[in-house]
């Protein structure tokens, strides 16, 4: 990633959450940090994995618009018929 790109965090507490949106939104990290201590929720992207723009190094990704697998690899959405060509 370059200077302009920017990582959001957000906290709850102790619960940190750490976003790539130049990564399509995926989390970089999630983890607790109490005591001075963190503890890691997920696996944390790595400077590499960031600078990759590398969705599957990620600690997780948005599986947007859809979740799961597509029948025939075809969805219909919006009142539009879309074909997903075979792939990741």
């Amino acid at each position: 990633m370059n200077d302009n790109d920017e990582l959001v965090h957000l906290a709850a507490g102790a619960l940190h959450l750490v976003l790539a949106p130049a990564v399509g939104g995926s989390v970089a990290a999630l983890y607790d940090e109490r005591d001075g201590r963190r503890f890691d929720w997920l696996r944390p992207a790595t400077a590499d994995a960031l600078a990759a723009r590398d969705p599957f190094a990620m600690a997780s990704f948005p599986l947007l618009p859809w979740c799961n697998r597509l029948r025939n690899g075809r969805a219909h959405v919006g009142g539009r018929d879309i074909a997903i060509a075979p792939g990741h």
